[in-house]
């Protein structure tokens, strides 16, 4: 039997409030949030990742209430040492050596071999800055583990890594007879050659699920946050395990690359709070500094082709058996924007009855910190392109779909897509 890898994690700490007494006995397992600083009560709380017995209190022990806090019931915030509120009684907790997460991790035979940490073809930021820091976490918690990369750095990698003194992880281009944990990626067409006959035991992804398949049951995370790292950062939270000042600089290169610095509509609390505290780890002030340099490194395309221009940013994808591919390339200002943009239709224009694909598209957006210069040309070419991008996009001057915000691939492009070829289907 085969396992789809739709896989979601839920935590939760129900807080304490004024808890009532009980007469009851009840045994289970609870879980404590790991090292995470809830400011939003009238008290700030620290917690630390347990794994639990628990007890109810018999109605001749005596509660301390939480006294003047008002803790709203769906916070996590514990009021009482030892104690919290499951329903309408007060549970007294039993600390237990063992990490529920951990041994959700552990769980598996990963064996004696080295687990290879990838992310997906044409790697970005985040998908070699998640390799790295998944794989060094597995290596602290005793699996064998090594960061590789599918193919080139781009020049915003390269940037960063020349900036830090970071050494690129090793190249591997053929996944076959081998041990995988899976980052920023989730689908075949976007990962390495022979991925269908190696083993995977893990996947981080903050995509939507796809189409890879496991023999059996893995550790999977997928959570809608902006970058693949910030995942990542939660769950050495939830084993406890310390962040190097290595580690923290590459997922702070991921996090300003996939969310723009904060800015785009991807993302969330926790990619804020993420980078936050990387940038005390890793002892860096300035991040927007650094992601002026890291933005000006990606809209450099000097001496390179045509064809690495697109493919430097670029997914495949199948849907309802079309197979498509979207390329992402940046410019600087708008004379640039337009350059590219004139280029990259004549690249897919000229290579499009010999790639395979049923469409192609191409998105040419600025990287300028004005955001009133904010602007992406989009455009694709084969069967039902101009359909679906004249249905969902902005202004079409007989070439190109313009509109005045910086798209993204994940969140705008792909959903479009899916939605036309889903109703073709039907």
């Amino acid at each position: 039997m085969k396992f789809s890898i739709k896989t979601s994690i839920f935590l939760a700490v129900i807080a304490t409030v004024g808890c009532v007494n009980a007469d009851t006995t009840l045994v289970s397992e609870t879980t404590t949030v790991p090292t995470t600083i809830f400011d939003d009560c009238n008290l700030t709380v620290t917690t630390t990742i347990t794994t639990t017995t628990t007890t109810t209190i018999s109605s001749d022990e005596t509660i301390i209430p939480c006294g003047e806090n008002e803790v709203m019931e769906d916070q996590v915030c514990k009021c009482i040492e030892g104690f919290v509120k499951v329903g309408e009684e007060c549970v007294k907790v039993y600390e237990d050596e063992d990490n529920v997460y951990m041994n959700m991790i552990k769980q598996f035979d990963y064996g004696d071999e080295i687990t290879y940490v990838i992310g997906h073809k044409s790697p970005d930021c985040d998908t070699v800055g998640s390799a790295i820091a998944y794989a060094d976490l597995l290596n602290k918690i005793g699996i064998k583990a090594q960061a590789v990369v599918s193919g080139p750095l781009n020049g915003e990698t390269n940037y960063f890594f020349k900036l830090f003194g970071i050494k690129s992880p090793e190249l591997l281009t053929n996944a076959e007879g081998k041990q995988f944990v899976l980052v920023d990626h989730s689908n075949y067409l976007q990962a390495i050659d022979g991925m269908k006959s190696a083993r995977i035991v893990g996947i981080i992804d903050h995509h939507n699920d796809g189409d890879i398949t496991s023999e059996e049951p893995i550790y999977a995370r997928f959570n809608p946050v902006g970058a693949a790292a910030s995942i990542i950062y939660l769950i050495y939270n939830e084993l406890n395990v310390p962040i190097s000042k290595e580690t923290a600089q590459v997922m702070i290169m991921s996090i300003l690359s996939d969310t723009n610095n904060l800015t785009n509509s991807i993302t969330r609390k926790l990619d804020r709070n993420a980078l936050a505290a990387l940038k005390v780890i890793a002892e860096i002030d300035d991040v927007d500094t650094i992601y002026k340099g890291m933005s000006e490194a990606k809209a450099s395309y000097e001496g390179m082709p045509d064809d690495a221009i697109y493919q430097s940013d670029y997914k495949e994808y199948e849907i309802n058996g079309k197979f498509f591919c979207v390329g992402v390339v940046n410019a600087s200002d708008e004379a640039k924007l337009k350059e590219m943009s004139d280029r990259m239709y004549s690249y897919i224009e000229e290579n499009y009855e010999t790639s395979g694909f049923n469409m192609m598209f191409a998105m040419v957006q600025s990287v300028s910190e004005n955001e009133d210069e904010d602007k992406t040309y989009l455009f694709g070419y084969g069967e039902d392109a101009d359909k679906i991008l004249r249905g969902a996009f902005g202004d079409f001057d007989g070439k190109y779909y313009t509109t005045k915000d910086v798209l993204s691939r994940k969140k705008d492009v792909i959903p479009a897509i899916t939605e036309y070829l889903n109703k073709l289907e039907n």
